[in-house]
């Protein structure tokens, strides 16, 4: 099976995860600029990869967009974001991706990445650090507003490699179903 990884990173960590996932699959990785210019005819499966943004998948769209041009592929999608579990907003957007590309939720995956300020754009690091400052602020916190916190000061990363075993899951499970094999059933 001949995977294409197709990706947006800003900061490093769903570059990082894409890195992971190639070193075990030995996929054909694209960044967004590449993939607009890229023949993906030759690959079987698409995984689209990015990070979260104010409770969407940034550049999903522009993803989807080359994904669409291939239907008959079958399509995974990952997001990256900074909280160490998938968050209700991450959720949220991968439910939304699923709709979006007409894939079942369970191909869909939540890898955690962390913040890196000095790699962010200056409108993000302006965003983050303005939000971190409302958070602190704010009375009454709960636990894991308190958590968030104390987390969003400055950066840090909680990749973790094992965060990828789902998504080659689903990965070898559709190898599985697309085998000559299985196909002469």
């Amino acid at each position: 099976m001949k995977l294409a990884i197709l990706y947006h990173s800003q900061t490093g960590f769903t570059r990082q995860y894409v890195d992971w996932i190639a070193e075990k699959t030995h996929a054909d990785c694209y960044s967004l600029t590449e993939a607009i210019k890229a023949d993906l005819s030759a690959c079987d499966v698409l995984l689209l990869g990015s990070w979260m943004h104010a409770g969407s998948i940034y550049k999903l769209n522009k993803l989807a967009a080359i994904a669409q041009k291939y239907p008959q592929k079958p399509v995974l999608l990952f997001c990256t974001g900074a909280s160490p579990i998938a968050s209700p907003d991450s959720q949220k957007a991968l439910e939304a991706g699923s709709q979006l590309l007409k894939i079942d939720p369970a191909l869909t995956f939540y890898c955690p990445g962390g913040l890196n300020y000095d790699q962010m754009s200056p409108g993000n690091r302006l965003l983050m650090k303005a939000f971190a400052s409302m958070v602190k602020a704010k009375k009454n916190k709960t636990e894991d507003e308190k958590l968030m916190s104390e987390m969003i000061v400055s950066s840090y990363d909680i990749s973790d490699p094992k965060a990828i075993e789902p998504i080659l899951v689903a990965l070898s499970a559709i190898e599985t179903k697309t085998t000559p094999s299985d196909l002469n059933d």
